[in-house]
């Protein structure tokens, strides 16, 4: 793939994923609080910390690496992504 297209694959996941956070986000407050709140940080329909926790492990890891290094990074990940 060109550098171009890549970069742009990434933008798009990236965009997509903040989105589809933000929709389960904007759901699951609507149906436990029964009213409106929106919990994300930017005034648009993006929940930031879902685009970055979707796309950081597919910029890190490749399709070899070792399936036991993913998860134990992964789990090390989304608790920086989450917490940090």
């Amino acid at each position: 793939m060109e550098p171009v297209e890549t970069i742009a694959l990434y933008l798009f996941s990236f965009l997509a994923y903040a989105f589809i956070g933000w929709l389960g986000e904007i759901v699951y407050v609507r149906a436990t609080e029964k009213k409106w709140v929106n919990r994300s940080f930017v005034n648009a329909p993006l929940f930031l910390l879902y685009g970055a926790g979707a796309i950081g492990p597919v910029m890190l890891f490749s399709a070899t690496t070792p399936v036991w290094v993913t998860v134990c990074s992964g789990v090390f990940y989304a608790a920086i992504i989450e917490y940090g």
